[in-house]
């Protein structure tokens, strides 16, 4: 006598239907032995195939005892039912309830990627079964491609595929015309010589007649147990590595394959999976465009404004006020001063801060002129770039020289067909020889013409009227050293010497600069916030598109867990979806924004426009972090969802 791999005591199962409850199965016991061919028969309603589901692992009876391989599987958990289907059972369902997107050979290697077989291994054990079954020209079709028998066949190779020691067979010929039925019937006939045990589920009696034992069965209760032929003594070969592998190569083949569903079912439904990104892309996009307009403004006016004008600090003569008395004029600043703050190492160049507004005429044309007194180093103080002619020297500002260097736009202006070098021009009367001429510069988006520059003692005594005396002076900071402590000194020796009146101002472009900073970063941050939002929207609609992939690919599921997929498989398969989605949805939003940013450097070339463009690949991998988390957050309710529908429910969901 053969080994029993099946025991069943006082089986029951049973259903809530309202207030009542339905016993589909009552008292069943019963054992099947190794390699026989048992026919499991009654009308519809009989409850065979509900006991066929629980033989198989597909569902759990409501009470008894049911017992695989000396293992009751009554506590089991559904990943330890996975495995068990996995390794030691195979399916042929009535429907045949193949995967209609993938193809044959696809479908038959299915069981043996849960199984954990090595991709070479899987491939070539799939393409025999299938060529053993006269299918070996038919190994790219999809099922949508086949007659009914070949579905049929491509359903028992899946069977076989992890070696099928035990053969569950639901109505196998229900679905075909005769001669298929027939060939069908055959094979399992063959399979069950070569040590395969077979379960048959029929309402056919002449199909019954076929197998080795008929089990009988009627409202719920096995009425019949007859033996009609005796049980061969042949075993199956078992196929190699029989033990589930838990190794890198198993890790990865199911992932790949999970990734490659994904891909296809993204593939198979184009517009779902655009319409499901366009919020990715839209929060990605804004993400990566607000924060690289926002960097790119702040680097372009920075740029316009000069590294050395943004380390440039001004003091003013000024008024104290108190709460009763206006305190006298101020004092105004000396030479004395000057060479002080000369003398300090901190301090890069110190100018006295003379200016005036005139006119400046050459003939018939006169131009409205800004009136700025520099010193030797005057080119590089003010970030100017001298076009041509050359710059102040010592002997020029000691001097006082009536010399001045002026702005390309002045010079086009007076000079539309000659150079302005060494031409003589009327500022306010005065005659000024023109030694050199600047790029023309703007500041915060506004072009400044009409600049004139010369020596700060020429500025003083002939356009302003100070002799010994200067209204204040700007200092640049070096490199190195901090503004607002340099700034407090500063402070700090002119207070002592004014006798402890601070009749002055100090200002710092850098406090103006921190500001605007300040400003760009909350418009930044409320930006982000926004396109957060968007983000968010983006996320549910992942979700509820997942949500509704999970029911229209139940069916799909089931057939997954029936084959072996455990529910960390089920999970890992759509969350796998979930993320690629988000994630293609964040690459199109960062090619969005690249798209946008080419818009915007060509209206931002204009001299004129303060708006600017610098992409930050911190944005960027961010923006890609975000849609990842994205897709794991909003994916995981999904595909838990999904991994935890009960086999037996999917597989009957159309």
């Amino acid at each position: 006598m053969n080994t029993p791999i099946i025991k069943i005591n006082n089986l029951y199962r049973s259903f809530e239907q309202g207030d009542e409850t339905v016993n589909i199965l009552k008292n069943i016991n019963l054992e099947v032995e190794s390699g026989d061919f048992v026919a499991i028969v009654g009308q519809s309603g009989s409850g065979k195939s509900t006991l066929m589901n629980i033989l198989g692992c597909l569902d759990k009876p409501s009470a008894g005892t049911y017992e695989v391989y000396g293992t009751e599987i009554s506590n089991l958990e559904p990943d330890n039912l996975a495995e068990l289907r996995c390794n030691h059972f195979g399916f042929i369902f009535q429907r045949y309830q193949l995967i209609s997107g993938i193809t044959a050979l696809e479908n038959v290697e299915m069981p043996a990627i849960y199984y954990g077989m090595p991709s070479d291994e899987r491939k070539k054990r799939a393409t025999s079964l299938l060529t053993q079954l006269g299918l070996g020209e038919r190994l790219d079709h999809t099922p949508g491609k086949l007659s009914g028998g070949q579905q049929q066949r491509v359903s028992i190779a899946r069977a076989l595929m992890n070696g099928g020691e035990v053969i569950f067979a639901d109505e196998p010929t229900g679905a075909l015309d005769s001669r298929s039925g027939k060939e069908v019937m055959q094979i399992l006939h063959d399979l069950n010589r070569q040590g395969h045990t077979i379960i048959m589920v029929t309402h056919d009696p002449n199909l019954a007649q076929q197998a080795k034992r008929i089990i009988e069965i009627k409202d719920g209760e096995v009425i019949n147990d007859e033996r009609t032929a005796s049980i061969s003594d042949t075993d199956i070969a078992p196929i190699s590595n029989k033990k589930k592998l838990i190794d890198i190569n198993a890790i990865l083949s199911a992932l790949k394959e999970n990734y490659k569903m994904a891909i296809r079912s993204i593939t198979n439904n184009k517009l779902r999976a655009i319409l499901t990104m366009l919020g990715i892309i839209f929060g990605i996009a804004s993400v990566v465009s607000m924060v690289s307009i926002g960097n790119g403004t702040v680097t372009k006016i920075m740029s316009t404004l000069g590294e050395e004008t943004a380390r440039t600090m001004y003091i003013f003569k000024g008024r104290e006020f108190n709460a009763t008395n206006l305190q006298p004029p101020s004092k105004s600043f000396n030479e004395s001063d000057l060479q002080y703050l000369k003398s300090l190492p901190y301090l890069k160049d110190v100018m006295p801060n003379v200016s005036s507004r005139g006119v400046m005429q050459y003939g018939n044309t006169s131009v409205n002129t800004n009136i700025s007194g520099c010193d030797f180093n005057c080119i590089s103080a003010k970030d100017l770039k001298l076009l041509e002619g050359r710059t102040f020297n010592k002997n020029l500002i000691n001097n006082a020289a009536l010399v001045t260097i002026i702005d390309e736009d002045s010079a086009k202006e007076l000079f539309p067909h000659d150079s302005a070098v060494d031409k003589i021009v009327s500022i306010q009367n005065i005659p000024m020889k023109i030694i050199g001429v600047v790029e023309k510069k703007s500041s915060y988006g506004q072009r400044i013409s009409g600049q004139a520059y010369m020596p700060y003692t020429t500025a003083s005594v002939r356009f302003m009227g100070y002799n010994a005396d200067y209204p204040g002076f700007s200092m640049i900071v070096k490199k190195g050293y901090s503004i607002p402590d340099i700034k407090e000194k500063v402070d700090q020796y002119f207070y002592a010497k004014h006798g402890n009146n601070r009749d002055f101002e100090i200002f710092a472009l850098d406090d103006q600069i921190q500001k605007f900073n300040s400003s760009a970063n909350g418009l930044k941050l409320f930006i982000l916030i926004v396109a957060s939002i968007a983000l968010l929207v983006g996320g549910i609609g992942v979700m509820n598109i997942m949500l509704v992939s999970v029911t229209e690919r139940t069916p799909e599921i089931g057939i997954r867990m029936a084959v072996g997929a455990t529910q960390k498989d089920i999970k890992q398969q759509f969350l796998i979806e979930s993320v690629i989605l988000c994630l293609l949805g964040g690459l199109i939003g960062v090619l969005l924004a690249f798209l946008l940013g080419g818009i915007i450097k060509i209206i931002a070339s204009n001299p004129d426009s303060m708006i600017g463009f610098t992409f930050s690949m911190t944005s960027v991998v961010i923006a890609v972090f975000f849609a990842t988390l994205i897709g794991v957050i909003f994916g995981y309710i999904p595909a838990k969802n999904a991994s935890q529908l009960d086999p037996v429910d999917a597989l009957s969901r159309e």
